[in-house]
């Protein structure tokens, strides 16, 4: 199983979300449209990002892929399947070297 606590994200930028309360999933689901990435993917919220609106999320469709998402907080459905916008990454060394600044 996945352990966040081995993610080495720069810890000053990324906190772990400890709680299971699905608030940023709840976020993610009120933004997207039928056509974006993750329309239709179940997903586990993981850490956020202390200095911006991004989350990371766990993507549960099997692929064990992670997706980077940059909330907008509009609490409604994105018109452009651009938004929120949205990195996704096939695995955590990807993930880690793309996102490690």
């Amino acid at each position: 199983m996945f352990d966040i606590n081995n993610l080495n994200i720069h810890d000053d930028l990324w906190s772990v979300i400890k709680n299971d309360k699905g608030y940023f999933k709840q976020e993610l689901y009120k933004e997207i449209n039928k056509e974006h990435i993750l329309y239709g993917i179940e997903v586990k919220e993981l850490a956020r990002r202390e200095d911006c609106d991004e989350v990371l999320f766990l993507m549960l469709d099997g692929s064990k892929r992670y997706a980077v998402v940059h909330l907008t907080w509009s609490s409604k459905i994105e018109e452009n399947s651009f938004y929120p916008k949205t990195r996704i990454y096939d695995d955590l060394t990807n993930l880690i070297s793309a996102e490690s600044y």
